[in-house]
This record gives structure tokens, sequence and C-alpha cells, in this order.
């Protein structure tokens, strides 16, 4: 049996492994034109992920694991005691959690754009004219005189 020690750096090496795999997942993403489907699938893949879940219902027993995997081998191994949906719930919750808090933050972006600060209008205007524009009119003028 491994040790409490063990079962922590294997949950880290997962996680690690787990964030680029989500570095991979938003990469592929990137194609998806439609930007609130793509953060929230983004967002399932996340909650997927990086969701823990007690792994064994034995209370003397704290080991974390997370809560696809063990989704998967408590629905797919039969005889075991547990119901596999107890592992789905964390899931669900977290991933509800992470969009609430999306939609939070596109609601707080949404009314921050319309409150921006407008500048004065007593301000002038600061001056457009440089060389290079000059240097178009001039060239638009000869073109001119040329065809007429």
């Amino acid at each position: 049996m491994y040790t409490e020690s063990n079962y922590f750096w294997g949950l880290v090496g997962y996680y690690l492994g787990a964030l680029v795999v989500l570095w991979y997942v938003h990469w592929l993403l990137a194609k998806v034109a439609i930007r609130h489907l793509r953060n929230g699938l983004f967002l399932l893949a996340a909650a997927l992920l990086l969701t823990p879940v007690q792994a064994y219902s034995n209370p003397d027993i704290t080991h974390l694991a997370p809560a696809f995997l063990v989704y998967l081998f408590e629905g797919l191994v039969i005889g075991t005691e547990q119901d596999p949906n107890r592992a789905l719930v964390p899931i669900v919750f977290v991933f509800l959690l992470l969009l609430a808090a999306y939609a939070g933050w596109l609601w707080w972006q949404h009314k921050r754009g319309k409150t921006a600060v407008a500048p004065e209008p007593d301000q002038p205007a600061p001056d457009q004219t440089d060389s290079q524009s000059v240097g178009d009119n001039n060239e638009l003028d000869d073109k001119t005189a040329e065809s007429a």
C-alpha cells in the first residue's frame, strides 16, 4: 500500500499533467469561432480534469483522486458497493460554479464597458498630422494635377 506522501505526490503529478492537457485543449478550442461556446467547453474540460473526490468511502482512508477517474472506475467495475454518481455530483457542481463565475465576469466586463470614463469635451483633439500623412496628401494633389 502506498503512503500518504505517495498519494499526494501522485496527485501533484496528475495535476501538472492535467494543466498540460488543458493547455492543449485551449489550443484545440482556439479554432471554435463562438467565444462563449469555446470558453464553456474549456470550463467543462477543466471541471472534468481538475475536480477531486475521495477515492474510497472508508473514512479512515482520505486519499483524493480525479473525480472522472473514480466515476469511470466505479461505473465499469462490477461489484463495487459505491454508487458511481457520487463522483459525478462534484464534477457537475464545479462546472456550474465555473459557469457562474464566468457569467459574473462577463457581466462585470459589460458593466465596466458601459461606465467607462469618457474624455472631457473641452479638451482639444490631439494633432493627427505627421510627415507621412502630409506626404500622402501631396502625392494625391500631384496625381489630381496630372489628370486635369
